[in-house]
């Protein structure tokens, strides 16, 4: 991969080489949908439907490895705690002055 390049002015720029992140096949990840939908065609007439650069791959190929990411969360009343519920739909209570997950509460909603 490309190095990344920072600059703090005016001191010359710092140059960190990353190592390449790993990747795993989208099968292997069930939180990734792999289904596509159709797009209507901007000009109205064109008549039928044009093709659209993403339907010519039924889904991403890869994904790179991590934690799912944040869809939804409650800052509770106490502004130090907060209810999050990931892509994957698991509900968790974190501290966010230490950064760490005090509860999993597993598959729910936060209603």
């Amino acid at each position: 991969p490309d190095p990344v390049w920072q600059r703090l002015l005016p001191s010359p720029p710092n140059i960190y080489s990353l190592p390449p992140a790993p990747l795993q096949p989208v099968e292997s990840n069930p939180a990734v949908p792999t289904h596509t939908t159709p797009c209507p065609s901007p000009d109205p007439a064109a008549g039928k439907a044009s093709v659209n650069p993403a339907q010519l791959r039924p889904g991403p190929r890869f994904r790179m490895a991590g934690i799912p990411r944040v869809m939804e969360y409650r800052l509770l009343n106490n502004k130090r705690h907060v209810l999050v519920r990931d892509e994957a739909g698991y509900v968790a209570l974190w501290d966010l002055t230490t950064g760490q997950q005090l509860q999993s509460y597993g598959l729910a909603n936060l209603a």
